[in-house]
């Protein structure tokens, strides 16, 4: 007997609904797993986050004045503070501390988070709760600066002033040139975020700026305009007025930020008389630098290109590039090691490239502001100029307009940020000598249990 195909339909209906019923729990089952995951690591993060700055807090606490008795109860009551102040109670973690025997100091501290949080949908497989657990270390380590394992990209002595289409991100050039691959809120690509912008005095910051880092400031903090941001923290010693939905980390006032005491940069001796000045060729006033020791362009036909030679030691009074000139190292800076630029005198970059060519490296150029009197060499890139250098002028003002572009890091006495500017800091250099590396250390991935 032949079944109708009516009949062979609705077969295939009930099976389909045998097939749904018993198919229904699992479905339920995997989405309430995935969103239940899904909160599981915003919520992780979030923890990991206030952990992060609560040791970091009391990190900056260590006082060398102070015995590892004193500090190890100022840094836990800094931590319990700072804790508490972004939502999590003392009863959720544990801090621990380690003593540096030779100093009897605090060394390292650890806050360790054990977070038991219900779940929405997870009970249907019998889990109910789950546990978040971290960790979060803080060390100081003499001889370096930085924050969360960020680097120093600009440092203002007594004041960062930011004004206009600022924009500032870190890449490392061991891995390649600059190459923009991710996406910030404002639209614009950047390369990577762990460039710390530092001073020991004030910050003020106004326009579309787009800081790709933290923001780690001695005193007050003034961030005006709606469309700019820190996509990283703003910590303090002073207080921050900033609108809410410009930064995107934890911002926290009165923070006991170490302050960084710049080492002075003096000349070494018979560097003004005896150098390598006599070996920089190519499209440049010659006679200006053999007498006055001032870089400036030459006139006439030919390549607008100055060569100096890499790994060399050079002592100028003045450089003045106002139009297309490109400054290249010859040789091999891998092989050759770093050149050093002796400045004792101001710089100004304006269009150009000043350590230009195919691959050009910020740690294989180091120029060194040795003017003692204050402002009195300013240090300015600007008109579409960029610059690949390591700047160390402690003592000078430094001014970043029109285009300019720095790939690398600048350390000054007051930073100027102008415009539609950028700063490119190069993970590959060094740290600056004379301040305080907090960084993290350690952290778990959260665990189900029943």
């Amino acid at each position: 007997m032949r079944s109708s195909p009516g009949a062979i339909a609705r077969c295939r209906s009930g099976i389909t609904v045998v097939l749904l019923v018993l198919l229904m729990p699992v479905v339920l089952g995997l989405v309430a797993l995935s969103v239940d995951v899904g909160y599981l690591y915003t919520s992780k993060g979030r923890l990991q986050s206030v952990a992060d700055v609560a040791v970091l807090t009391g990190i900056a606490a260590v006082d060398e004045t102070k015995t590892y008795t004193q500090e190890d109860a100022q840094v836990r009551t800094r931590i319990s503070q700072t804790a508490a102040v972004n939502g999590l109670s003392s009863s959720f973690f544990s801090v621990s501390t380690i003593k540096n025997p030779g100093t009897d100091d605090v060394l390292l501290a650890r806050v360790t988070a054990n977070y038991r949080t219900p779940l929405f949908f997870s009970g249907f497989l019998g889990v109910r709760e789950a546990n978040l657990g971290i960790v979060a270390s803080a060390e100081v380590i003499p001889g370096q600066i930085g924050y969360k394992g960020g680097g120093l990209a600009l440092f203002g002595d007594l004041l960062v002033d930011a004004n206009g289409n600022v924009f500032i991100d870190s890449f490392d050039s061991r891995d390649g040139n600059y190459n923009p691959i991710n996406t910030g809120p404002d639209g614009r690509p950047y390369a990577k975020a762990n460039a710390t912008v530092g001073g020991n005095g004030d910050a003020d910051v106004n326009g579309d700026i787009s800081f790709h880092g933290d923001l780690v400031i001695g005193d007050d903090v003034e961030i005006t305009g709606t469309s700019g941001y820190v996509l990283g923290s703003v910590l303090c010693g002073g207080s921050i007025d900033a609108p809410p939905s410009s930064i995107s980390g934890f911002r926290v006032g009165g923070f006991p930020v170490p302050a960084f005491n710049p080492t002075p940069a003096t000349l070494p001796a018979g560097v003004a008389s005896s150098n390598d000045n006599w070996r920089i060729t190519g499209y440049l006033d010659s006679a200006r630098l053999a007498s006055s020791q001032e870089l400036v362009k030459g006139s006439g036909g030919g390549p607008k290109i100055i060569y100096i030679p890499a790994g060399g030691t050079y002592y100028l009074r003045l450089i003045d590039l106002q139009s297309d000139i490109q400054v290249q190292l010859t040789g091999d800076p891998s092989a050759e090691g770093e050149t050093l630029i002796y400045l004792d005198g101001p710089m100004t970059v304006l269009g150009g490239v000043f350590n230009g060519g195919s691959s050009p490296k910020a740690a294989d150029l180091r120029i060194v502001s040795v003017a003692s009197t204050p402002d009195s060499a300013p240090i300015k890139i600007g008109g579409s100029g960029g610059v690949y250098a390591d700047i160390y002028a402690p003592s000078q003002r430094f001014t970043l307009a029109g285009g300019g572009v720095l790939y690398g890091r600048i350390f000054g006495r007051k930073l100027d940020l102008q415009g539609n500017t950028a700063v490119h800091y190069d993970e590959a250099l060094l740290p600056i000598e004379g301040g305080v590396l907090v960084a993290r250390v350690a952290r778990r991935s959260p665990h189900l249990v029943q």
